[in-house]
């Protein structure tokens, strides 16, 4: 923006009076000449950009501005619009001007202007005064910025970029795909913006209050002004509004009253829903991550915000993470963790009944859960102190252990006044898990952290395994059960239990039926080294099992609201009874429970999902399992409901599979997609491919090729060059556990490792996350002294949430490209699926290889973006593969190009040679040798 000099009165070009509109500029008039001056150029300026009306703007500033927002005046009070003596005089004129201002505002409130019509982004209005606004900003790149002062720190041009995105996302209800790379503060950024967002959203709510109850004084100032006869004549459709009110509020109290009646987690209607009816609910965050560790670490980042005291947000997980009580935390599943837990209160509920009629004490030993007494008290408390402070998981386990209150029903009672809710990504997508947290999306924003692998967390969610086992466990439940209480049920229960254990036996059938049966039966068969798999459409299982004459829906409902299966399971525990057959041992409650949940499967769409069978070696590894193909459906509601999705991560790209795979439902207007670069500068990151090692052989990791001994011994001689000149950690990725084990065995066998480990200390990646910690704590020692390996895997547990920063990781060699095994049977019936139900779109309708290709670019890029954490930090990324620098299929690119921007960008043509490829690596780190080891500059890097 450019402030241009003119004479005082004198118009700029294209000016026009506007006669007919009196406005008082809001830019204060300053008495010293330098000062005065400079706010004629910036009013000259305003005006010269938007070509708006003018006048003689330094001496008296009388004109109508379009850039600035019209200010309201100061608000009169009902005596002060309409005194009693103007009341009686003003008559049909003063109802007809009312009535015009109240529709005006029912159509959208000021007349469209300048400000509406003209895409202006990234321009905040701050610091209000008396009458109006000054326009406030820094330039960045010759435009005018946002400023967030929350932001505890100087932010970097990729920090305020993001910030400005997400605000402006937020504000025009966005589904955003956000790439920010990790090392780059963005989980802080992220925050900022939208808590911003959220501040300045909740004022203007409050705004809109206000004008609801300017409108309700308008409607009983025309009351009082009707005549008394048209007041007391009854109106009817008042009177019928007044009764409909009345009867949903007598269903709702009648359907809380059946639910504490069945005495079953009653609690999970006290969500606050009923407070709400009739009042506007407030908008909420919902911030959602994989893990509750990359969710603590959310919580670490709001402390550091600035000016967020007033912002309450609460952190959610389930019982099995939550739970104090030890006799329940030792049950060995989730499931088994929620059925001990209903049970105690079912327990609780019975006795406290009983002591009731006797007038006894119930508050005793024995009771029920100890946490869970007096809960209207110790609960409350807790959860007040929760929306007080923001607290991790592991602080609120602990709070909940001193206080002596469940922390599971203590965070679940806080979510109703919450800002923010932190929550994992089970929670957020999963409509039953929704339900029972109290969780709303209707006009709330939902932000999702680490959204590279959101594909595959939604498809998991919605797709289940059912062994043969289970099956047999839940059947003969059932049947207990029956022959328990029968007679004892109602006709329609006792159908219920009928059906469901007939179901079990057709399900059970096709289990137990031979190879070749089932293999005629189902739409393919294939077979591997270890097992056979068959797999069906929904409609081609429930005709091969006989599913078809059932109303497998109807049955599931039924059963849900009488609460069947937690009786089932409750009196299978107190029975103590062993209901499994020959087969293996297994938890009873959580076979009952996966029965279930793969019934319900079988109520998608025929072509949501494939069921498919696996028979293993042994009986034990005979299952059914449904999977989850139309990810589209499963996130349609979260998208259409929220006010906005924010999908945030480090490696997104590239974004065509997220896209096609959750939000082909949505108008491409309303998509905007954000990406940034990285806050190094290019010379701090050098990225190589290397297609030959160092005898000249080709680096071809293709699964024919990769096991050969010349394929293998040429990645050990590269690694040994490279190990030698890279100082500190080097940390290389293998594309699986079976291609690095048998690397391992084949070095190890030809002495290779032996003489390796002389220079450097070899670490391997443990199979197990509790020993995650205790092999980084060793390899990060070994690595800043005499310097280290680690062999880790692409996808496994170190290529995700861990930082090699500084030394521990100076280079990261990736091996091979991991791709997915193409002749799996569950990777063909997805990519037959998209073929079918997304053509025209640019993935996979084509060709099938650009789908693989998806899958394994977003791995190689998230395990490259575990190096690079802070600003002043450099590494190297090799890429060691032949494929990296070919033209597969003759005008199809390179993966090169689905690498992310900030890698992509720096990456160095292909050297001519190996030794071409060392020389670069000894340049790099003696250009960087002495450089700080640290970031000095205050900022979050997270």
């Amino acid at each position: 923006m450019s402030l241009v000099a003119r004479a005082p009165g004198e118009l700029p070009r294209g000016h026009t009076p506007a006669p007919s509109l009196d406005w008082v500029c809001p830019l204060p008039r300053f008495h010293p000449p330098i000062l005065s001056t400079l706010h004629g150029l910036v009013c000259l300026a305003f005006c010269s950009m938007c070509g708006g009306g003018g006048g003689d703007l330094p001496a008296h500033h009388h004109h109508q501005h379009p850039i600035l927002p019209n200010h309201p005046k100061k608000k009169e009070t009902k005596k002060e619009r309409n005194p009693p003596t103007a009341k009686k005089k003003e008559g049909e004129e003063g109802r007809r001007r009312r009535k015009e201002k109240k529709e005006g505002r029912k159509k959208g409130g000021r007349k469209e202007g300048w400000w509406d019509t003209h895409q202006v982004d990234l321009i905040r209005w701050v610091h209000p005064i008396p009458h109006g606004a000054i326009l406030l900003g820094s330039t960045m790149e010759g435009k005018m910025v946002r400023s967030f002062p929350s932001f505890p720190y100087d932010a970097y041009v990729v920090q305020q970029q993001l910030m400005e995105a997400v605000h402006v996302a937020l504000e025009q209800k966005r589904v955003g795909l956000f790439e920010s790379p990790t090392g780059t503060g963005k989980t802080l950024s992220l925050l900022c913006s939208a808590l911003e967002w959220l501040k300045e959203h909740r004022t203007k709510e409050d705004g809109a209050g206000a004008e609801n109850q300017e409108d309700a004084d308008d409607e009983e100032e025309e009351e009082e002004e009707e005549p008394e006869w048209v007041r007391a004549f009854p109106r009817k459709a008042d009177a019928t509004e007044r009764e409909g009110t009345h009867s949903m509020e007598e269903a709702r109290n009648q359907e809380a009253d059946q639910v504490v009646e069945q005495g079953v987690e009653a609690e999970h209607l006290r969500t606050g829903k009923g407070a709400a009816i009739g009042v506007p609910p407030k908008t909420r965050i919902y911030f959602c991550s994989r893990t509750h560790s990359q969710l603590s670490q959310v919580v670490r980042e709001f402390h550091k915000i600035k000016g967020m005291e007033d912002i309450a947000m609460v952190a959610v997980a389930s019982r099995q993470v939550l739970c104090i009580n030890e006799s329940v935390k030792k049950m060995p599943t989730a499931t088994a963790v929620t059925e001990k837990c209903m049970d105690l209160q079912r327990k609780a509920n019975k006795r406290s009944a009983h002591d009731a009629q006797e007038g006894r004490n119930s508050k005793k030993e024995g009771a029920g859960c100890p946490y869970l007494q007096e809960k209207d008290t110790q609960i409350s408390d807790l959860g007040k102190k929760l929306l007080a402070q923001a607290m991790e998981i592991e602080e609120v386990v602990d709070s909940g252990m001193r206080k002596g209150a469940c922390p599971y029903y203590s965070s679940r009672k806080a979510v109703e006044s919450a800002d923010v809710v932190l929550l994992p990504y089970q929670a957020l997508f999963h409509r039953d898990a929704r339900d029972a947290l109290g969780i709303s999306l209707e006009g709330n924003v939902v932000i999702v952290d680490e959204a590279h692998n959101i594909v595959d967390a939604v498809s998991d969610i919605y797709s289940t395994a059912l062994s043969k086992a289970s099956l047999m466990s839940a059947s003969n439940q059932l049947s207990s059960y029956f022959q328990h209480v029968k007679g004892k049920l109602s006709p329609e229960l006792n159908r219920c239990i009928r059906v469901l254990v007939s179901l079990a036996k057709k399900i059970a059938e096709v289990l137990r039926a031979p190879a070749s049966q089932a293999d005629e039966s189902a739409g393919r068969t294939q077979q591997n080294a270890v097992a056979v798999e068959s797999v069906w459409s929904i409609n081609e299982f429930m005709f091969a099992a006989g599913l078809d004459n059932f109303n497998i829906f109807r049955i599931l409902e039924h059963a849900k609201q009488s609460k069947l299966m937690l009786r089932v399971s409750s009196y299978t525990r107190s029975r103590s009874v062993q209901l499994l057959s020959d087969s293996a041992p297994t938890d009873q409650m959580s076979s009952l429970f996966s029965f279930v949940e793969f019934l319900q499967t079988l109520c998608h769409g025929n072509s949501d999902g494939r069921v498919i069978l696996h028979r293993g070696e042994s009986a034990h590894e005979v299952y059914l399992k449904f999977m989850m193909l139309n990810t589209n459906h499963a996130f349609k509601e979260l998208a259409e409901n929220a006010r906005a999705v924010l999908l945030v991560g480090g490696t997104l790209t590239p974004m065509e599979d997220i896209r096609s795979q959750l939000l082909a439902h949505v108008q491409k207007s309303r998509i905007s997609t954000f990406s940034c670069g990285h806050i190094v500068s290019r010379d701090r990151v050098l990225p190589i491919c290397i297609p030959v090692g160092p005898s000249g052989r080709a680096l071809t990791f293709t699964h024919p090729q990769r096991s050969s001994v010349g394929v293998i011994d040429e990645l050990g001689g590269v690694l040994a060059s490279i190990s030698a000149h890279v100082p500190g950690g080097l940390v290389v990725f293998f594309p699986s556990y079976a291609y690095e084990a048998e690397v391992y065995a084949r070095w190890s066998a030809s002495g290779f490792l032996s003489k390796l480990k002389e220079k450097k200390k070899v670490i391997r990646e443990p199979r197990t996350a509790a020993d995650v910690d205790k092999v980084l704590e060793v390899y990060g020692a070994a690595a800043k002294a005499e310097g280290a390996i680690l062999l880790c895997i692409i996808g496994g547990k170190m290529s995700e949430g861990i930082n090699f920063s500084d030394d521990m990781g100076r280079c990261v060699l990736v091996v091979g490209l991991p791709y997915p095994n193409p002749h799996s049977l569950e990777v063909k019936e997805k990519i037959k699926y998209l073929e079918r139900e997304h053509q025209g779109l640019s993935m996979v309708t084509k060709k099938r290889m650009e789908y693989l290709e998806n899958i394994c670019m977003k791995s190689v890029n998230q395990s490259i973006g575990r190096a690079i954490r802070h600003k002043l930090d450099y590494a190297t990324i090799i890429l060691a593969d032949s494929r990296w620098s070919l033209q597969q299929g003759g005008s199809r690119k390179a993966p090169v190009h689905k690498l992310s921007s900030w890698i992509r960008d720096s990456l160095v043509p292909v050297p001519g040679d190996f030794k071409n490829a060392l020389q670069m690596l000894d340049d790099f780190f003696a250009r960087h040798r002495g450089s700080p080891a640290t970031d000095s500059h205050k900022i979050c890097t997270y």
